[in-house]
Protein backbone atom coordinates (compact mmCIF):
# COMPACT_ATOMS: atom_id res chain seq x y z
CA UNK A 1 0.00 0.00 0.00
CA UNK A 2 0.84 3.37 -0.90
CA UNK A 3 2.01 5.57 1.87
CA UNK A 4 -0.70 7.65 2.94
CA UNK A 5 -0.71 11.35 1.62
CA UNK A 6 -0.31 14.37 4.12
CA UNK A 7 -3.88 16.61 3.99
CA UNK A 8 -3.06 18.28 7.22
CA UNK A 9 -2.31 21.53 5.38
CA UNK A 10 -5.59 22.14 4.28
CA UNK A 11 -6.36 23.29 7.95
CA UNK A 12 -3.46 25.80 7.57
CA UNK A 13 -5.07 29.23 7.84
CA UNK A 14 -2.07 30.86 6.33
CA UNK A 15 -2.26 30.15 2.64
CA UNK A 16 1.10 31.24 1.26
CA UNK A 17 2.81 29.10 4.56
CA UNK A 18 5.43 26.46 2.63
CA UNK A 19 3.39 23.75 3.42
CA UNK A 20 0.18 25.18 1.93
CA UNK A 21 1.67 25.57 -1.60
CA UNK A 22 3.67 22.02 -1.09
CA UNK A 23 0.47 20.47 -0.14
CA UNK A 24 -1.52 22.12 -3.31
CA UNK A 25 1.30 21.50 -5.67
CA UNK A 26 0.83 17.90 -4.67
CA UNK A 27 -3.21 17.60 -4.93
CA UNK A 28 -2.90 18.87 -8.14
CA UNK A 29 -0.17 16.53 -9.39
CA UNK A 30 -2.68 13.97 -7.80
CA UNK A 31 -5.44 15.41 -9.51
CA UNK A 32 -4.08 15.62 -12.54
CA UNK A 33 -2.39 11.99 -12.95
CA UNK A 34 -5.79 10.51 -12.27
CA UNK A 35 -7.92 12.81 -14.54
CA UNK A 36 -9.51 11.58 -17.64
CA UNK A 37 -7.38 12.30 -20.62
CA UNK A 38 -8.26 15.86 -22.09
CA UNK A 39 -10.40 16.66 -19.40
CA UNK A 40 -10.46 19.52 -16.82
CA UNK A 41 -10.18 18.87 -13.08
CA UNK A 42 -13.00 20.11 -10.59
CA UNK A 43 -12.02 23.33 -8.70
CA UNK A 44 -12.13 22.08 -4.64
CA UNK A 45 -12.25 25.81 -3.31
CA UNK A 46 -14.62 27.21 -1.16
CA UNK A 47 -15.71 28.61 -4.28
CA UNK A 48 -16.40 26.41 -6.55
CA UNK A 49 -16.76 23.35 -4.32
CA UNK A 50 -16.02 20.48 -6.63
CA UNK A 51 -18.62 22.35 -9.17
CA UNK A 52 -16.84 24.13 -12.25
CA UNK A 53 -14.58 22.35 -14.54
CA UNK A 54 -11.18 24.34 -14.56
CA UNK A 55 -7.62 24.16 -15.86
CA UNK A 56 -4.62 23.00 -13.67
CA UNK A 57 -3.24 26.31 -13.53
CA UNK A 58 -7.20 28.18 -12.58
CA UNK A 59 -7.70 25.68 -9.83
CA UNK A 60 -4.05 26.46 -8.40
CA UNK A 61 -5.18 30.01 -8.17
CA UNK A 62 -8.22 29.34 -6.52
CA UNK A 63 -6.75 26.81 -3.95
CA UNK A 64 -4.64 29.68 -3.08
CA UNK A 65 -7.00 32.91 -3.42
CA UNK A 66 -10.26 31.64 -1.96
CA UNK A 67 -9.28 28.02 0.40
CA UNK A 68 -8.98 24.51 -0.21
CA UNK A 69 -12.60 22.87 1.43
CA UNK A 70 -11.55 22.05 4.81
CA UNK A 71 -14.09 19.37 4.61
CA UNK A 72 -12.75 17.35 1.47
CA UNK A 73 -10.84 14.59 3.27
CA UNK A 74 -11.43 12.04 0.59
CA UNK A 75 -10.63 13.29 -2.67
CA UNK A 76 -13.14 10.75 -4.75
CA UNK A 77 -13.78 13.92 -7.52
CA UNK A 78 -9.71 13.87 -8.27
CA UNK A 79 -9.01 9.97 -8.75
CA UNK A 80 -9.29 8.87 -4.84
CA UNK A 81 -11.48 5.38 -4.28
CA UNK A 82 -14.17 5.96 -1.93
CA UNK A 83 -13.96 5.24 1.83
CA UNK A 84 -15.42 1.81 3.03
CA UNK A 85 -14.91 1.88 6.73
CA UNK A 86 -18.45 3.39 7.23
CA UNK A 87 -17.72 6.98 8.40
CA UNK A 88 -19.50 9.74 7.15
CA UNK A 89 -17.95 11.75 4.05
CA UNK A 90 -19.38 14.76 3.58
CA UNK A 91 -16.39 15.25 0.76
CA UNK A 92 -19.75 14.25 -1.77
CA UNK A 93 -21.62 17.20 -0.56
CA UNK A 94 -22.28 19.79 -2.63
CA UNK A 95 -24.32 22.82 -2.20
CA UNK A 96 -27.34 24.15 -3.02
CA UNK A 97 -27.45 23.96 -7.08
CA UNK A 98 -30.77 25.01 -7.83
CA UNK A 99 -29.89 27.58 -10.47
CA UNK A 100 -27.37 24.86 -12.61
CA UNK A 101 -29.16 22.98 -15.03
CA UNK A 102 -27.24 19.61 -14.18
CA UNK A 103 -27.60 19.22 -10.73
CA UNK A 104 -30.54 16.97 -10.82
CA UNK A 105 -28.29 14.96 -12.92
CA UNK A 106 -25.39 15.07 -10.47
CA UNK A 107 -27.30 14.14 -7.44
CA UNK A 108 -28.87 10.89 -9.06
CA UNK A 109 -24.91 10.10 -10.11
CA UNK A 110 -24.23 10.28 -6.57
CA UNK A 111 -27.43 8.26 -5.33
CA UNK A 112 -26.60 5.29 -8.03
CA UNK A 113 -22.55 5.32 -6.52
CA UNK A 114 -24.04 5.53 -2.94
CA UNK A 115 -22.64 9.25 -2.23
CA UNK A 116 -23.88 10.79 1.44
CA UNK A 117 -25.25 13.65 1.08
CA UNK A 118 -24.62 14.82 4.65
CA UNK A 119 -24.25 18.35 6.50
CA UNK A 120 -20.69 20.05 7.55
CA UNK A 121 -19.01 17.49 9.28
CA UNK A 122 -15.10 17.86 9.91
CA UNK A 123 -13.07 15.18 9.37
CA UNK A 124 -9.36 16.16 10.54
CA UNK A 125 -8.43 12.26 9.83
CA UNK A 126 -6.31 11.72 6.55
CA UNK A 127 -7.72 8.88 4.20
CA UNK A 128 -5.97 5.46 4.52
CA UNK A 129 -5.90 5.33 0.92
CA UNK A 130 -4.16 6.43 -1.91
CA UNK A 131 -4.21 4.04 -4.67
CA UNK A 132 -5.36 5.06 -8.35
CA UNK A 133 -8.70 4.85 -9.33
CA UNK A 134 -10.67 1.77 -9.72
CA UNK A 135 -12.93 0.75 -12.68
CA UNK A 136 -16.34 1.66 -10.47
CA UNK A 137 -14.60 5.47 -9.70
CA UNK A 138 -13.74 5.75 -13.60
CA UNK A 139 -16.83 5.17 -14.92
CA UNK A 140 -18.56 7.74 -11.95
CA UNK A 141 -15.84 10.52 -13.06
CA UNK A 142 -16.83 10.01 -16.70
CA UNK A 143 -20.62 10.43 -15.86
CA UNK A 144 -19.99 13.57 -13.81
CA UNK A 145 -18.49 14.72 -16.92
CA UNK A 146 -21.42 13.77 -18.95
CA UNK A 147 -23.67 15.58 -17.01
CA UNK A 148 -21.82 18.58 -17.41
CA UNK A 149 -22.37 18.50 -20.98
CA UNK A 150 -25.10 20.11 -22.72
CA UNK A 151 -28.36 18.19 -23.32
CA UNK A 152 -28.56 19.80 -27.06
CA UNK A 153 -25.64 21.14 -28.31
CA UNK A 154 -25.64 24.80 -30.26
CA UNK A 155 -24.73 22.61 -33.61
CA UNK A 156 -27.47 19.90 -33.10
CA UNK A 157 -30.81 20.88 -34.47
CA UNK A 158 -33.96 20.24 -31.86
CA UNK A 159 -37.53 21.71 -31.98
CA UNK A 160 -36.59 24.32 -29.59
CA UNK A 161 -33.64 26.33 -31.90
CA UNK A 162 -34.55 24.62 -35.82
CA UNK A 163 -35.05 27.10 -38.50
CA UNK A 164 -38.53 28.69 -39.39
CA UNK A 165 -39.71 26.74 -41.93
CA UNK A 166 -40.59 29.40 -44.70
CA UNK A 167 -37.39 31.15 -43.93
CA UNK A 168 -36.92 34.31 -45.90
CA UNK A 169 -33.13 34.60 -45.27
CA UNK A 170 -33.87 37.70 -42.82
CA UNK A 171 -33.97 40.23 -45.30
CA UNK A 172 -36.76 41.72 -47.27
CA UNK A 173 -36.17 40.96 -50.67
CA UNK A 174 -37.14 37.28 -49.67
CA UNK A 175 -35.36 34.25 -51.20
CA UNK A 176 -36.57 32.06 -54.27
CA UNK A 177 -37.53 27.86 -54.34
CA UNK A 178 -34.77 26.83 -56.97
CA UNK A 179 -32.20 28.90 -58.36
CA UNK A 180 -34.80 30.22 -61.23
CA UNK A 181 -34.27 30.41 -64.71
CA UNK A 182 -33.07 33.30 -67.00
CA UNK A 183 -35.78 34.32 -69.58
CA UNK A 184 -35.95 37.61 -72.12
CA UNK A 185 -38.79 39.98 -71.05
CA UNK A 186 -41.22 40.69 -74.09
CA UNK A 187 -41.71 44.30 -74.26
CA UNK A 188 -45.08 44.48 -71.99
CA UNK A 189 -44.07 42.22 -69.36
CA UNK A 190 -40.89 44.82 -69.24
CA UNK A 191 -43.18 47.69 -69.26
CA UNK A 192 -45.80 46.75 -67.03
CA UNK A 193 -42.89 45.40 -64.23
CA UNK A 194 -40.71 48.55 -64.64
CA UNK A 195 -43.27 51.01 -64.45
CA UNK A 196 -44.57 49.50 -61.32
CA UNK A 197 -41.23 49.74 -59.08
CA UNK A 198 -41.41 53.12 -60.56
CA UNK A 199 -44.51 54.04 -59.21
CA UNK A 200 -43.83 52.53 -55.69
CA UNK A 201 -40.09 53.45 -55.37
CA UNK A 202 -39.79 56.42 -52.39
CA UNK A 203 -36.21 57.92 -53.97
CA UNK A 204 -38.28 59.15 -57.35
CA UNK A 205 -41.58 60.35 -55.06
CA UNK A 206 -40.73 64.14 -56.22
CA UNK A 207 -40.32 63.09 -60.04
CA UNK A 208 -43.85 61.26 -60.20
CA UNK A 209 -45.04 64.72 -58.47
CA UNK A 210 -43.32 66.59 -60.88
CA UNK A 211 -44.87 64.74 -63.83
CA UNK A 212 -48.61 64.99 -62.46
CA UNK A 213 -48.43 68.54 -62.31
CA UNK A 214 -46.73 68.99 -65.64
CA UNK A 215 -49.78 66.73 -66.97
CA UNK A 216 -52.01 69.48 -64.85
CA UNK A 217 -50.55 72.05 -66.69
CA UNK A 218 -50.65 70.89 -70.15
CA UNK A 219 -54.43 69.43 -70.20
CA UNK A 220 -56.24 71.84 -67.89
CA UNK A 221 -59.66 71.06 -68.92
CA UNK A 222 -58.80 66.98 -68.03
CA UNK A 223 -60.35 65.45 -65.17
CA UNK A 224 -58.06 64.20 -62.34
CA UNK A 225 -59.20 60.07 -63.86
CA UNK A 226 -57.77 60.94 -67.43
CA UNK A 227 -54.54 62.75 -65.54
CA UNK A 228 -53.76 59.88 -63.59
CA UNK A 229 -54.01 56.87 -66.44
CA UNK A 230 -52.05 59.14 -67.97
CA UNK A 231 -49.48 59.60 -65.69
CA UNK A 232 -49.28 55.71 -65.37
CA UNK A 233 -48.54 55.35 -69.08
CA UNK A 234 -46.12 57.68 -69.65
CA UNK A 235 -44.39 58.19 -66.66
CA UNK A 236 -41.52 55.77 -67.50
CA UNK A 237 -40.91 57.40 -70.64
CA UNK A 238 -40.88 61.09 -69.22
CA UNK A 239 -38.75 59.96 -66.27
CA UNK A 240 -36.12 58.76 -68.38
CA UNK A 241 -35.79 61.46 -70.91
CA UNK A 242 -36.23 64.35 -68.31
CA UNK A 243 -33.15 62.36 -66.20
CA UNK A 244 -31.29 62.41 -69.17
CA UNK A 245 -32.00 66.33 -69.60
CA UNK A 246 -31.06 67.13 -66.72
CA UNK A 247 -27.73 65.16 -66.28
CA UNK A 248 -27.20 66.96 -69.85
CA UNK A 249 -27.99 70.87 -69.09
CA UNK A 250 -28.11 71.76 -65.18
CA UNK A 251 -26.09 70.72 -62.40
CA UNK A 252 -28.49 69.13 -60.36
CA UNK A 253 -27.42 65.90 -57.89
CA UNK A 254 -28.64 63.12 -59.42
CA UNK A 255 -28.32 60.12 -57.01
CA UNK A 256 -27.05 56.88 -58.94
CA UNK A 257 -29.78 55.35 -57.56
CA UNK A 258 -32.38 57.38 -59.93
CA UNK A 259 -30.13 57.23 -62.79
CA UNK A 260 -30.36 53.61 -63.00
CA UNK A 261 -34.20 53.15 -62.30
CA UNK A 262 -34.44 55.78 -65.31
CA UNK A 263 -32.51 53.86 -67.39
CA UNK A 264 -34.88 50.60 -66.55
CA UNK A 265 -33.89 47.61 -66.22
CA UNK A 266 -31.99 44.74 -67.98
CA UNK A 267 -33.36 42.52 -70.93
CA UNK A 268 -32.95 39.33 -69.47
CA UNK A 269 -35.05 38.50 -66.49
CA UNK A 270 -34.94 35.46 -63.96
CA UNK A 271 -38.04 33.72 -63.25
CA UNK A 272 -39.45 31.00 -60.44
CA UNK A 273 -41.98 29.00 -59.56
CA UNK A 274 -41.90 29.39 -55.97
CA UNK A 275 -40.74 32.25 -53.69
CA UNK A 276 -40.76 32.51 -49.50
CA UNK A 277 -41.21 36.29 -48.55
CA UNK A 278 -43.18 37.68 -45.22
CA UNK A 279 -43.56 34.52 -43.76
CA UNK A 280 -44.95 32.43 -46.43
CA UNK A 281 -44.42 30.42 -48.71
CA UNK A 282 -45.97 31.09 -52.61
CA UNK A 283 -46.11 28.87 -55.12
CA UNK A 284 -47.20 30.23 -58.81
CA UNK A 285 -50.86 28.81 -59.98
CA UNK A 286 -49.09 26.38 -62.64
CA UNK A 287 -46.89 25.19 -60.01
CA UNK A 288 -49.48 23.89 -57.58
CA UNK A 289 -51.72 22.45 -59.94
CA UNK A 290 -50.28 19.02 -59.44
CA UNK A 291 -50.30 19.70 -55.32
CA UNK A 292 -53.35 18.78 -53.09
CA UNK A 293 -51.94 22.12 -51.40
CA UNK A 294 -52.96 25.93 -52.20
CA UNK A 295 -50.02 28.78 -52.12
CA UNK A 296 -51.42 30.56 -55.04
CA UNK A 297 -53.75 32.98 -53.18
CA UNK A 298 -52.36 36.45 -53.06
CA UNK A 299 -53.79 39.39 -50.84
CA UNK A 300 -52.61 43.36 -51.08
CA UNK A 301 -53.52 45.90 -49.32
CA UNK A 302 -53.36 49.17 -51.14
CA UNK A 303 -53.69 52.66 -50.34
CA UNK A 304 -55.33 53.79 -53.54
CA UNK A 305 -57.47 56.74 -55.53
CA UNK A 306 -60.84 55.46 -55.99
CA UNK A 307 -63.28 57.25 -59.33
CA UNK A 308 -67.03 56.25 -59.58
CA UNK A 309 -66.60 57.03 -63.27
CA UNK A 310 -64.45 58.61 -65.14
CA UNK A 311 -65.85 62.10 -65.50
CA UNK A 312 -65.58 62.12 -61.27
CA UNK A 313 -63.83 65.32 -60.06
CA UNK A 314 -63.67 64.43 -56.39
CA UNK A 315 -61.82 60.90 -56.08
CA UNK A 316 -61.64 59.36 -52.90
CA UNK A 317 -58.27 57.90 -51.23
CA UNK A 318 -58.53 55.17 -48.87
CA UNK A 319 -57.48 51.65 -48.39
CA UNK A 320 -58.52 48.78 -50.83
CA UNK A 321 -57.85 45.03 -50.94
CA UNK A 322 -57.15 43.44 -54.09
CA UNK A 323 -57.52 39.65 -54.21
CA UNK A 324 -55.57 37.18 -56.56
CA UNK A 325 -53.78 34.75 -58.21
CA UNK A 326 -50.12 34.20 -58.37
CA UNK A 327 -49.27 33.88 -61.81
CA UNK A 328 -45.55 34.32 -62.66
CA UNK A 329 -42.75 35.24 -59.90
CA UNK A 330 -39.71 37.45 -62.07
CA UNK A 331 -37.06 39.47 -61.08
CA UNK A 332 -35.87 42.45 -62.47
CA UNK A 333 -32.31 43.38 -62.75
CA UNK A 334 -31.01 46.96 -62.84
CA UNK A 335 -27.78 46.50 -61.74
CA UNK A 336 -26.25 42.83 -59.59
CA UNK A 337 -26.78 45.63 -56.18
CA UNK A 338 -30.04 46.80 -57.29
CA UNK A 339 -33.11 43.95 -58.04
CA UNK A 340 -36.57 43.90 -57.53
CA UNK A 341 -38.84 40.75 -57.14
CA UNK A 342 -42.30 41.04 -58.43
CA UNK A 343 -45.86 39.08 -58.35
CA UNK A 344 -48.10 38.51 -61.50
CA UNK A 345 -51.23 38.12 -60.62
CA UNK A 346 -54.97 37.62 -62.03
CA UNK A 347 -56.66 40.09 -59.79
CA UNK A 348 -60.40 40.13 -59.42
CA UNK A 349 -62.13 43.06 -60.23
CA UNK A 350 -63.62 44.16 -56.96
CA UNK A 351 -66.55 45.85 -58.28
CA UNK A 352 -68.46 42.09 -60.30
CA UNK A 353 -66.03 39.74 -58.78
CA UNK A 354 -66.63 40.21 -55.46
CA UNK A 355 -68.83 40.55 -52.48
CA UNK A 356 -69.73 40.00 -48.68
CA UNK A 357 -72.26 37.80 -47.60
CA UNK A 358 -74.94 38.65 -44.59
CA UNK A 359 -72.40 36.32 -42.27
CA UNK A 360 -69.33 38.77 -43.35
CA UNK A 361 -67.84 36.76 -45.38
CA UNK A 362 -65.73 37.80 -48.38
CA UNK A 363 -66.38 35.87 -51.52
CA UNK A 364 -64.41 36.47 -54.86
CA UNK A 365 -65.13 35.11 -58.47
CA UNK A 366 -62.64 34.45 -60.60
CA UNK A 367 -64.71 35.04 -63.99
CA UNK A 368 -64.77 38.45 -63.31
CA UNK A 369 -60.77 39.72 -63.39
CA UNK A 370 -59.67 43.25 -63.71
CA UNK A 371 -57.37 42.71 -66.65
CA UNK A 372 -59.15 39.74 -69.36
CA UNK A 373 -55.90 40.88 -71.80
CA UNK A 374 -52.70 41.60 -71.67
CA UNK A 375 -52.66 45.06 -72.43
CA UNK A 376 -49.97 47.55 -71.73
CA UNK A 377 -52.05 49.39 -69.42
CA UNK A 378 -52.51 46.95 -67.24
CA UNK A 379 -50.82 46.65 -63.94
CA UNK A 380 -51.09 43.01 -62.76
CA UNK A 381 -47.85 43.52 -61.13
CA UNK A 382 -46.66 44.14 -57.42
CA UNK A 383 -43.85 43.88 -55.43
CA UNK A 384 -43.52 40.56 -53.43
CA UNK A 385 -42.73 42.60 -50.65
CA UNK A 386 -46.35 43.72 -50.58
CA UNK A 387 -47.78 40.54 -50.62
CA UNK A 388 -50.08 38.58 -48.26
CA UNK A 389 -50.93 34.84 -48.52
CA UNK A 390 -54.66 33.67 -48.61
CA UNK A 391 -56.44 30.93 -49.61
CA UNK A 392 -59.87 30.57 -51.37
CA UNK A 393 -62.78 27.73 -50.48
CA UNK A 394 -65.50 27.22 -53.16
CA UNK A 395 -68.71 27.84 -51.81
CA UNK A 396 -71.14 24.81 -51.59
CA UNK A 397 -73.85 26.21 -53.02
CA UNK A 398 -72.50 28.84 -55.60
CA UNK A 399 -69.98 26.94 -57.02
CA UNK A 400 -68.33 30.09 -59.25
CA UNK A 401 -67.59 32.35 -55.98
CA UNK A 402 -64.99 31.27 -53.32
CA UNK A 403 -64.54 32.65 -49.90
CA UNK A 404 -61.98 33.77 -48.96
CA UNK A 405 -59.55 33.03 -45.83
CA UNK A 406 -56.74 35.31 -45.18
CA UNK A 407 -53.36 32.96 -43.81
CA UNK A 408 -50.97 34.20 -41.05
CA UNK A 409 -46.88 33.63 -41.09
CA UNK A 410 -45.68 30.32 -39.73
CA UNK A 411 -44.32 30.64 -36.68
CA UNK A 412 -45.00 33.99 -35.88
CA UNK A 413 -46.92 34.94 -32.97
CA UNK A 414 -48.79 37.87 -32.17
CA UNK A 415 -48.74 38.40 -28.99
CA UNK A 416 -51.16 41.66 -28.24
CA UNK A 417 -53.73 39.56 -30.68
CA UNK A 418 -55.47 38.54 -26.95
CA UNK A 419 -56.02 42.50 -26.20
CA UNK A 420 -57.20 43.59 -29.42
CA UNK A 421 -59.40 40.27 -30.13
CA UNK A 422 -62.98 40.68 -30.68
CA UNK A 423 -65.30 39.34 -28.68
CA UNK A 424 -67.93 36.39 -30.45
CA UNK A 425 -71.31 38.06 -31.35
CA UNK A 426 -73.14 36.29 -29.17
CA UNK A 427 -76.47 37.28 -27.33
CA UNK A 428 -76.50 38.49 -23.74
CA UNK A 429 -77.77 36.82 -20.80
CA UNK A 430 -80.38 38.33 -19.11
CA UNK A 431 -80.44 37.21 -15.94
CA UNK A 432 -83.76 35.85 -14.54
CA UNK A 433 -85.94 38.23 -12.07
CA UNK A 434 -87.90 36.93 -9.31
CA UNK A 435 -90.54 38.98 -7.84
CA UNK A 436 -91.25 38.33 -3.90
CA UNK A 437 -94.14 36.40 -4.31
CA UNK A 438 -92.96 32.80 -4.40
CA UNK A 439 -95.11 29.54 -3.66
CA UNK A 440 -93.98 27.79 -1.13
CA UNK A 441 -96.58 25.06 -1.73
CA UNK A 442 -97.53 22.58 -4.96
CA UNK A 443 -101.19 23.57 -3.89
CA UNK A 444 -100.76 27.44 -4.70
CA UNK A 445 -99.17 26.47 -8.19
CA UNK A 446 -101.35 25.26 -10.99
CA UNK A 447 -98.71 23.05 -13.01
CA UNK A 448 -100.81 22.85 -16.10
CA UNK A 449 -100.14 23.55 -19.81
CA UNK A 450 -102.68 26.10 -20.68
CA UNK A 451 -102.26 25.94 -24.26
CA UNK A 452 -102.70 22.23 -24.85
CA UNK A 453 -105.50 20.13 -24.76
CA UNK A 454 -104.90 16.91 -22.20
CA UNK A 455 -107.14 14.47 -19.76
CA UNK A 456 -107.36 14.77 -16.07
CA UNK A 457 -105.57 11.76 -14.26
CA UNK A 458 -106.51 10.89 -10.36
CA UNK A 459 -103.40 9.70 -8.90
CA UNK A 460 -102.74 8.13 -5.75
CA UNK A 461 -99.76 9.48 -4.08
CA UNK A 462 -97.78 6.73 -2.20
CA UNK A 463 -96.13 7.75 1.52
CA UNK A 464 -92.32 7.43 1.06
CA UNK A 465 -92.27 4.60 3.55
CA UNK A 466 -94.05 1.90 1.22
CA UNK A 467 -92.00 2.95 -1.76
CA UNK A 468 -89.51 -0.13 -3.11
CA UNK A 469 -86.21 0.14 -4.99
CA UNK A 470 -86.73 -1.38 -8.40
CA UNK A 471 -84.93 -1.94 -11.17
CA UNK A 472 -84.76 0.74 -14.56
CA UNK A 473 -86.51 -2.05 -16.59
CA UNK A 474 -89.18 -2.75 -13.93
CA UNK A 475 -89.89 1.40 -13.74
CA UNK A 476 -90.20 1.51 -17.40
CA UNK A 477 -92.75 -1.10 -17.61
CA UNK A 478 -94.91 -0.26 -15.02
CA UNK A 479 -94.80 3.02 -16.51
CA UNK A 480 -95.45 2.22 -20.33
CA UNK A 481 -98.53 -0.14 -18.69
CA UNK A 482 -99.32 3.06 -16.85
CA UNK A 483 -99.32 4.82 -20.19
CA UNK A 484 -102.05 2.14 -21.84
CA UNK A 485 -104.04 2.35 -19.01
CA UNK A 486 -103.96 6.23 -18.99
CA UNK A 487 -105.04 5.91 -23.29
CA UNK A 488 -107.60 3.70 -22.22
CA UNK A 489 -109.16 5.19 -19.52
CA UNK A 490 -109.01 8.38 -21.64
CA UNK A 491 -110.30 6.50 -24.64
CA UNK A 492 -113.73 5.02 -22.37
CA UNK A 493 -114.17 8.82 -21.05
Amino acid sequence: MNKPMDKSWINLEYRLDESYVKGANEFLKFAMANKLPGSEIYCPCTKCQNIKLVQEKVAYEHIIVNGFLRNYKNWIYHGEPLCTDGRDNDAARRPNLESSICDDMVGMIHDAFGIPNMDDVVDDEPSQTMEGPDIETEAYFKLLKDAECELYPEDVETKSNRPIRNYDGNNKSGRGLGGGKQFLLDDITWVQAHRYVLMNFNAIASFREKHVTLLRSERPRAGEHQICRIHNETFHIWFMDHVKQLRQTSNAQISPEVEILSAGPDQWGRRYTGYVINGFRFRTKERESKRKTQNSGVLLNASTTSFASARDRNPVEGDVSFYGVLTDIIELRYTNDLKFVLFKCDWIDNNAGRKIDKFGFTLVNFKHLLYKENRLGDEPFILASQAQQVWYVQDSLEKDWHIVVIMTPRDVFDVLAKEHMIEPQVEPYNGQHLDDNIFTNDEDSAWVMRAVDGATIDVNIVEDDDVDTESDDDVDTESTESDDDVDTESDDD
